[in-house]
């Protein structure tokens, strides 16, 4: 059925859609350079490198699976069940990306706080400091 056990770590990452997931990833990287001018090529070298990152995650899970847990693995994405989560896949990662912005919202308020009162319990108070802000410097012009 297949040659190697790449050629299973392969067939894997395909059916999760990795690849994908890359692209994605180097997109969202553009966009936030965009504010700097950098977006496109961002998106090109990201893009031009991409073909190297697969395979250096095929490598990866080669080298830490045997190939009856990639047999293993690849019967379950190829069950009802194992295709229903790779199709579920998007909509929980956008999910858990809000959720996971929202508890670093939460997180760096909470932090906030804690540098507040260890202040104060130092007789610092905040307000006699408060640091200038800056505009981002463009560094490329």
């Amino acid at each position: 059925m297949f040659e190697s056990k790449k050629d299973m770590v392969r067939e894997f990452l395909n059916i999760i859609g990795a690849r994908r997931k890359y692209e994605n990833s180097a997109s969202i990287l553009a966009k936030q350079y965009s504010v700097y001018g950098l977006g496109d090529i961002i998106q090109e070298a990201a893009t031009n490198l991409l073909d190297e990152l697969f395979e250096n995650t095929v490598e990866i899970y080669n080298n830490r699976l045997d190939k009856s847990t990639l047999r293993n693995i690849l019967k379950f994405y190829k069950s009802n069940a194992g295709k229903e989560l790779v199709k579920s896949s998007i909509d929980i990662e956008k999910d858990m990306a809000v959720m996971s912005s929202q508890w670093q919202s939460k997180m760096l308020e909470a932090a906030a706080v804690l540098v507040l009162k260890r202040q104060a319990e130092k007789g610092i108070n905040a307000s006699d400091y408060i640091p200038p802000i800056e505009e981002p410097k463009q560094w490329y012009q």
